[in-house]
């Protein structure tokens, strides 16, 4: 009996990977994955909490709240903001990496939707679904499932790691000076 799937040795062609490579490769995108949910909540979480002062008439609006923080606020509570904003933008750009990587994975030719389907009701929704669960809701077997669900990592691994973020928005650095522009 072959050790990997017909998909799987696709896949390993497609990414010029070797197949020991494989197994490695889908252990750390369930490592990867199964952060996912931690993710979520400390965004909510943190945002929630700022949120929350600002409902209770800690800041009329965002100005205020940064005029007070720059102003008058101490600098252990400046930091502990900044911390907080700061947290709250790299959890988003994880999260927009994660989730355009999981799209990309639904417009995969073979069985996309369904290992799409699959890593989005385990390890994205908020409340995981069991195993168990998925594969009767997608009235596949067991065998079937699991062998999906391996495929579906893999995949999902391989994405993450010919991941190219997208461009920069915003302003493009000026050069320091004239002469350190290249002329063509």
């Amino acid at each position: 009996m072959n050790r990997f799937s017909a998909a799987i040795r696709t896949m390993m062609v497609s990414f010029t990977i070797q197949e020991e490579d494989v197994e490695p490769i889908i252990e750390k995108t369930k490592t990867v994955l199964g952060a996912v949910r931690c993710i979520y909540w400390r965004t909510r979480t943190n945002a929630d909490l700022i949120r929350e002062e600002a409902a209770n008439g800690l800041y009329a609006d965002i100005g205020t709240a940064l005029q007070y923080l720059s102003d008058f606020a101490p600098i252990n509570e400046q930091k502990d903001h900044e911390q907080r904003i700061l947290n709250i933008y790299e959890n988003q750009t994880i999260i927009k990496m994660l989730e355009s990587i999981l799209k990309s994975i639904g417009d995969y030719p073979e069985n996309g939707a369904l290992y799409n389907t699959i890593l989005k009701n385990y390890y994205f929704d908020d409340k995981r679904s069991s195993d168990e669960r998925i594969y009767e809701e997608l009235g596949i077997e067991r065998t079937l499932y699991y062998q999906r669900k391996k495929e579906a990592v893999l995949l999902f691994g391989l994405q993450l790691r010919s991941f190219k973020p997208p461009p920069k928005t915003g302003k493009p650095r000026r050069a320091k000076s004239r002469n350190s522009l290249v002329s063509t």
